[in-house]
């Protein structure tokens, strides 16, 4: 063969490696952002699933509100939140034309909003109209309880399926990197018996671009399991942790317990000064809690001005110690929201222990809310450990 056939061929495989090699990253490419639309798609539905849930909460808590103290400023959240939750159900129904199993827990979830709904306006028109006694009796009767038990039920379910499909969709990309991160390895072999020095540059340039994919991997995962605002963990996948931490403590009998913190007057914080102030106020919330942790505890933002944090292997009385103090720390925190304009604010706390006041997390969770409403009504600012 002679010299410039040899040439020739030399630069005919060359030419159909870097060919090979141009499509299996142009394929890496597609498939790395149609993965990130799916999981930004996934990030937006379970969005959608917590504000409708925040949304009811909220309506409920203005019912009750009123019900107790027949204060009619506890109507204005009611009000708000029952203009939005229809919106909000479109909203996520459009989000999930694509997945019939959601459309089907969605079917099953609005004639429980839709009794949920009738429960909160009939309790309150008997209010209304001086028949506190038959308004009461439908609250104790724990209808709403039950109703809103099965929304949160529904709710719960829609999250695990949402989170089930993000891991699905992680893992057929981690494939698909691996198998083009495998085809490119061989290419870049025979790159390197025919040019070394071309291989080198072809090399290097492939691993940049894996490296900047997995990077942007890792951040989807951060961004699906993290708050924005204040970088603290969501309630995404956090279940599975406290669960975790639940069978540890009934393993070596050890007690567990969680604080519930609900900051004082924060509509009016964003009603005065602004939502870009009310931001800033959560960063510090979110840093003051973050710093005050040991490195065993939980912190996440619960949704809105509230926050959890969990405490394993502490009493209950170190824990009313510790939230006292957290609880001081943030009083005299001074908030500086801008245009040298400085603000305080004081928070709510409410305490539950396992094995004290619950056996299960979902359990645990609604004794410590109801603490934190007990220490709402009784002038907020305060600590309340659960009596039930």
């Amino acid at each position: 063969m002679t010299i410039t056939r040899k040439i020739f061929l030399l630069f005919l495989i060359i030419i159909v490696i870097l060919i090979s090699s141009s499509i299996l990253l142009y394929q890496l490419r597609a498939s790395f952002l149609e993965n990130t639309s799916w999981v930004i798609h996934t990030h937006e539905v379970n969005t959608s699933i917590e504000s409708l849930g925040s949304l009811i909460k909220d309506a409920e808590t203005g019912q009750r509100g009123y019900l107790l103290t027949d204060n009619n400023s506890y109507l204005d959240p009611y009000h708000k939140s029952i203009e939005s939750i229809h919106k909000e159900f479109i909203k996520l129904k459009n989000f999930t034309l694509d997945n019939q199993k959601q459309q089907t827990k969605l079917s099953e979830l609005e004639p429980l909003i839709s009794k949920k709904m009738s429960e909160l306006e009939s309790t309150i028109s008997l209010h209304n109209n001086g028949d506190e006694d038959k308004a009461h009796e439908i609250v104790k009767s724990n209808l709403g309880k039950n109703l809103m038990d099965q929304i949160r039920v529904v709710l719960d379910d829609m999250k695990k399926k949402e989170a089930e499909l993000l891991a699905i969709r992680q893992a057929q990309f981690q494939e698909n990197l691996e198998k083009t991160f495998l085809a490119i390895v061989f290419g870049s072999v025979l790159l390197i018996i025919i040019v070394g020095i071309i291989t080198y540059v072809a090399v290097r340039n492939i691993n940049k671009n894996i490296t900047e994919h997995i990077d942007s991997e890792n951040k989807l995962k951060h961004l699906a399991t993290h708050d924005a605002l204040t970088n603290l963990n969501n309630r995404i996948g956090f279940e599975k942790e406290i669960n975790y931490e639940i069978d540890r403590a009934t393993r070596y009998k050890h007690q567990l317990s969680i604080i519930m913190i609900d900051l004082d007057n924060f509509k009016t914080i964003n009603d005065t000064y602004g939502h870009n102030c009310g931001d800033i106020v959560l960063k510090d919330i979110g840093h003051i809690l973050a710093n005050s942790k040991r490195k065993v505890d939980y912190v996440l933002r619960y949704g809105g001005e509230e926050f959890l944090l969990v405490i394993p292997e502490t009493s209950l009385n170190e824990t009313r110690d510790f939230a006292e103090r957290l609880r001081l720390k943030i009083a005299s925190y001074i908030f500086k929201i801008g245009n040298d304009k400085e603000i305080n604010v004081t928070a709510s706390m409410g305490i539950a222990n396992f094995p004290n006041h619950a056996t299960t997390f979902s359990e645990l969770l609604n004794a410590a809310d109801v603490a934190m409403y007990q220490a709402k009504n009784d002038g907020r600012n305060r600590v309340v450990t659960y009596q039930g």
